[in-house]
């Protein structure tokens, strides 16, 4: 937090001498410190003189990106967090699709017993499953993108659109095998067993 002298002074009082000084410029005319070794010389001599007093001279760009540093092992993690329950709700949605087919097995025997080929009933699962990746995508990237655009207005950063753009298609082509897996369960069930009874 950088506050002026007289507003440090009158809101806190308690507070004796100061603790952090921020170095504007060493040159001449105040234009600032341009040259690296130079800024490092002058650190070296300022430590030096003021050790006594346990001067510790940092470079504001060291000082932000330990800043970024913490933000981005917080980033990492949650994409962690985030890839866990990518992976349980790919396993979810599989669970959701054979149980579908498990479920309907009278109506998929009563279909096919009125005329619908296998390969009809094969792409009836198939556009059911993706309509349903499909939804889940839309709804969870449209909700994750209004949760970062805050941060992403405040630092102007461009989004990693490759990484995204992969891992969008691999949810897909993974909901896509298990949409798969599901159809092979659909042929698996004979029209007679599964009209047993009606």
């Amino acid at each position: 937090m950088i506050i002026g002298e007289a507003a440090f002074v009158r809101l806190f009082p308690k507070h004796e001498g100061y603790r952090v000084w921020m170095i504007s410029g060493i040159g001449d005319q105040g234009s600032g410190i341009r040259d690296r070794e130079r800024a490092a010389a002058v650190t070296a001599y300022l430590e030096d003189r003021l050790s006594d007093f346990g001067l510790d001279v940092i470079d504001t760009r060291e000082r932000w990106d330990a800043y970024h540093q913490v933000e981005n092992t917080y980033l990492a993690t949650f994409q962690a967090l985030g890839s866990l329950g990518l992976l349980l709700g790919t396993v979810g949605l599989g669970a959701v699709l054979a149980r579908n087919v498990l479920e309907r097995r009278k109506e998929i025997g009563l279909v096919r017993a009125v005329g619908f080929t296998p390969s009809d009933v094969r792409s009836m699962v198939l556009s059911e499953g993706m309509m349903l990746v499909t939804t889940g995508l839309l709804i969870g990237a449209g909700c994750a993108f209004i949760a970062i655009l805050p941060v992403l207005l405040a630092r102007a950063q461009a989004l990693p659109w490759a990484s995204l753009t992969g891992l969008l298609i691999g949810v897909m082509l993974t909901g896509l095998l298990a949409s798969l897996a599901a159809i092979r369960m659909t042929s698996a069930i004979p029209v007679t067993v599964a009209i047993k009874g009606e």
